[in-house]
């Protein structure tokens, strides 16, 4: 809000990552038209910012919309945290997207923030299995802009998410956590002596 002509009114919808349209880029500009009171901020690197730039110049909510250079990785959380929602539309590719559990998901619930993001496996059993957010179909702008004004626009519910999306990450997804599991593999490994051998 200090760098861009935000209104105090305006909610921030926040892209970061990849600016691609693998990545769902353009269906997050198309959602645009039908989301009011609200800006959406792309941060990110990517041969595709470019084009993103002239198409959004084009677009009917144009003065809504901001698409920044990347930021330094240190700076990166300050800008997270700026933001009311966090948004990601990856688009069903490959397999690989499919069954991904993208970076960005942990770094928007750091952030507090409630999410919307691709109806893809793991990604829903984390959105749902704490109510942090929520999925939708990738492809469709007027379901994307259905479930970005459910969350915006009710304050309670969207503090209420932003409380969640914290207490997920302290009680679920963090290296205390994660390093007690990861002790426990190397324990069991060790305890049936299991020796993996490489032939040449």
């Amino acid at each position: 809000r200090e760098l861009l002509p935000i209104k105090k009114s305006e909610k921030i919808i926040l892209y970061q990552g990849l600016i691609h349209p693998a990545r769902g880029t353009d269906v997050l500009l198309e959602t645009m038209k039908y989301i009011d009171n609200a800006v959406l901020i792309f941060i990110g690197p990517g041969d595709y910012i470019e084009e993103l730039r002239k198409k959004a110049i084009y677009h009917p909510k144009k003065e809504q919309i901001f698409i920044l250079d990347p930021v330094p990785v240190n700076e990166l959380p300050n800008f997270t945290a700026s933001a009311d929602i966090g948004v990601a539309l990856i688009q069903n590719e490959c397999l690989n997207y499919y069954f991904m559990l993208p970076n960005k998901l942990f770094e928007f619930l750091v952030a507090g923030l409630p999410v919307v993001f691709s109806d893809f496996p793991e990604v829903r059993k984390i959105i749902q299995r704490h109510d942090v957010g929520k999925v939708v179909d990738e492809t469709n702008p007027h379901k994307i802009a259905e479930a970005i004004h459910a969350i915006l626009s009710d304050d309670n519910v969207r503090q209420e998410m932003s409380l969640k999306a914290q207490r997920t990450i302290r009680d679920y997804y963090n290296w205390e956590i994660e390093e007690k599991k990861l002790y426990k593999i190397y324990s069991n490994i060790a305890k049936k002596k299991i020796f993996i051998e490489f032939h040449v």
